[in-house]
């Protein structure tokens, strides 16, 4: 659906509910609608990766993944062998057994974390790399203080851990073998262009919705219940000014 038969609906609805409404308020509601539609789906789509074996979260899972398919990316990260080069996989300065990876160095602007693979320096017997794929977890930030390593603390890792830190991510890594992060295969979910009617800047507008065809509708919809929803809020705080005047 183009973002005009987008507009087109939601004035329609808005009408239908003798709300007025301009052009350009309409586009502001279908991106602020794009924006919570990601961000509830996103919700569901979390439910897939945690131990939680509810066979309903887990579809609403599925179903979440399809709907925000047309913007998940994966990014392959991993050092440059000139180490004059700017290095994406850094020590942390704050933690012993992590990296970080800066997430402002992505190729697509970062929204939210999916999943992550780790590759280690492992090596085999007569010294030749031989790396682990290993799957990374990700935990809550107030929670990563029982997995840091400290001269009292020397955690054992099935899956190394992730959190997000501000504008990175921070991989907590099992050191027990001396081997350590080198790589990091991170899928995430991208900004998505911004709706408009004319494009400007062609790498971050469109003028027809990234997101898969089939949910275009419910985000008409959401934007619908926005605009009703602030317009309602409207008329309560000029009742209540009137009364209070």
């Amino acid at each position: 659906m183009t973002v005009l038969e987008m507009q087109k609906g939601v004035q329609q609805k808005l009408n239908a509910m003798e709300i007025p409404i301009i052009s350009e308020d309409v586009l502001w509601y279908l991106n602020r609608a794009q924006e919570q539609y990601i961000a509830d789906q996103y919700v569901f789509l979390r439910g897939k990766y945690t131990d939680n074996q509810d066979i309903q979260l887990y579809t609403n899972a599925q179903k979440a993944m399809e709907n925000l398919r047309t913007i998940v990316t994966t990014d392959d990260i991993e050092n440059p062998s000139d180490p004059a080069s700017k290095q994406l996989i850094l020590e942390s300065n704050f933690y012993n057994n992590a990296k970080v990876v800066e997430l402002g160095g992505l190729t697509k602007t970062f929204y939210y974390y999916v999943r992550s693979q780790s590759k280690d320096s492992a090596t085999d017997g007569n010294g030749d790399l031989a790396p682990n794929l290993v799957n990374n977890r990700l935990v809550e930030q107030e929670n990563i203080q029982k997995y840091i390593q400290t001269k009292y603390n020397s955690p054992i890792f099935r899956d190394n851990l992730v959190i997000i830190e501000g504008d990175t991510l921070v991989v907590f890594y099992d050191n027990q073998d001396d081997s350590e992060v080198t790589a990091i295969s991170l899928t995430y979910i991208r900004e998505p262009k911004k709706l408009v009617r004319d494009i400007g800047d062609g790498n971050l507008e469109t003028t027809r919705c990234e997101l898969p065809a089939h949910t275009h509708r419910e985000i008409v919809n959401l934007a619908t219940q926005l605009a009703r929803q602030d317009r309602k809020d409207e008329i309560s705080r000029t009742q209540r000014q009137n009364f209070e005047g």
